[in-house]
C-alpha cells in the first residue's frame, strides 16, 4: 500500500499485479481520508456540534450519525442533514464529509440533493435554514479571541 500525504490528507492506494488492476486494486483503488488527528480543534468541534445538532432535532443518538451503518430512516434522515450542513454552511468538501462518516463522497452529494430537495417543505426549510444560523453564530464563536479587561485607570 502507498500512503503519500497531501495537507490535511491521506492518500492511500493499493496497487497489486503489473498495472494496479488486481483485485486489491479494484476493491480499494483510491481512498481519501481526513485523519481526525490531523483536523484543526474548530473542525472537531464544529463537526460534533453539527451531528448533536441534526441527531437532537430527530430525536437519534449522535453515535448513530457516525455508525458505518446505514441505520433506520430517521438516522439516515439526521445524517444526509448533517452533511448537507457540513458541505454548504461550513464548506467542507465532499472527500472530507466522506471522511467523515466513513462514506463514499458520492454518497454525501446524494444526501445533499435529497436535502435539497426537502427543502420544498416550507417547515423543513425553516428548520434547515434556522440551523443555518446557528451555525454562522457559532462559527464566529469559534474565531472570538478572548478579550482581557480593560483595566480601570
Amino acid at each position: 500500500m502507498n500512503i503519500v500525504e497531501f495537507g490535511k490528507f491521506r492518500t492511500a492506494s493499493v496497487k497489486s499485479g503489473a498495472n494496479g488492476n488486481g483485485f486489491a486494486g479494484q476493491v480499494a483503488k483510491h481512498m481519501i481520508a481526513k485523519d481526525p488527528e490531523i483536523m484543526e480543534p474548530g473542525e472537531k468541534l464544529l463537526t460534533r456540534f453539527v451531528n448533536q445538532m441534526c441527531a437532537s432535532s430527530t430525536g437519534v443518538p449522535a453515535e448513530s450519525l457516525i455508525n458505518p451503518a446505514r441505520g433506520s430512516a430517521h438516522v439516515s434522515r439526521a445524517r444526509q442533514m448533517a452533511m448537507y450542513l457540513l458541505h454548504t454552511s461550513l464548506s467542507f468538501s465532499l472527500n472530507e464529509i466522506a471522511a467523515i462518516f466513513g462514506k463514499d463522497r458520492t454518497t454525501i452529494g446524494h444526501a445533499c440533493r435529497v436535502v435539497e430537495d426537502l427543502r420544498d417543505d416550507h417547515n423543513f426549510d425553516r428548520q434547515m435554514s434556522d440551523f443555518e444560523e446557528i451555525l454562522k453564530t457559532a462559527v464566529a464563536l469559534t474565531q472570538c479571541k478572548s478579550v482581557e479587561p480593560a483595566a480601570d485607570a
